[in-house]
């Protein structure tokens, strides 16, 4: 059934990805010092010895925000590329502009595309927790020959890679789907539904504000205690983040 594998999916990186979030990186010049803020007219008030580790919390522009031995401070990138993991490696940088895409918290979107044959419009917004997590709010209209149907569902949004230029993400949402059939057919009855979603999805950045998804989700649709239905919906769309 798809959508139970889709479901297994979605727990196994929700237990992993979010592990993922900071990186652990070793000073190997005589000292670090740390800024007091993201910039060169902020103050610096401790220094890292050599040695010593520290993690990588957030970028914000070329600045990098870091915690070590109990303090929080902020270094350059050209100061951060002098670090080393344990083996020795140097940390590969993303483009200022996708670090800050990364770093931002709102996204709003539209989609289209097929929903159990019929064609869906999709509109959704969300707010990401942390690199690795995002809420999700989805409005969708599905427009058939024989009726017309919306949907309302809120999602939990798994992204364990989010660095790549094609990003995998899982999705496991509840919500509602109400079917309304055709004013021409007799004896139609409307249908009211919880729906438990499952899905996956990549996500590609594409410009400074914009990137473009594709997702590929299955409903479990429960009409009531001796029905459930499943459908499966293809998206493509874009979405803004601010």
């Amino acid at each position: 059934m798809v959508f139970s594998r889709l479901f297994g999916l979605l727990l196994f990186f929700l237990a992993t990805g979010a592990q993922a979030e900071s990186l652990t990186l070793w000073v190997v010049q005589p000292f670090l010092e740390l800024r007091t803020g993201p910039g060169e007219a902020y103050p610096r008030f401790y220094a890292v010895e050599q040695g010593q580790s520290l993690r990588l919390l957030r970028r914000k522009t070329s600045w990098f925000k870091v915690r070590a031995q109990g303090k929080e401070g902020w270094i350059s990138q050209a100061e951060l590329e002098q670090l080393r993991f344990r083996d020795r490696s140097s940390l590969q940088l993303r483009p200022v502009a996708k670090a800050d895409y990364l770093a931002r918290r709102w996204e709003l979107g539209f989609a289209g595309g097929l929903f159990a044959g019929d064609a869906v419009s999709m509109l959704r917004g969300g707010y990401r927790f942390n690199p690795n997590l995002l809420l999700e709010v989805g409005v969708s209209n599905v427009s058939g020959i024989f009726s017309s149907s919306n949907m309302y569902q809120l999602s939990l949004v798994s992204r364990p890679m989010p660095e790549l230029t094609w990003a995998p993400y899982f999705s496991l949402g509840l919500g509602r789907f109400e079917n309304r059939p055709r004013a021409t057919l007799v004896d139609a009855r409307n249908v009211d539904a919880t729906a438990i979603t499952a899905g996956i999805g990549l996500r590609r950045y594409i410009t400074r504000r914009f990137l473009l998804r594709l997702d590929l989700k299955d409903y479990l649709l429960l009409v009531d205690d001796n029905q459930a239905d499943e459908h499966t919906e293809w998206l493509l769309g874009v979405s803004a983040f601010f």
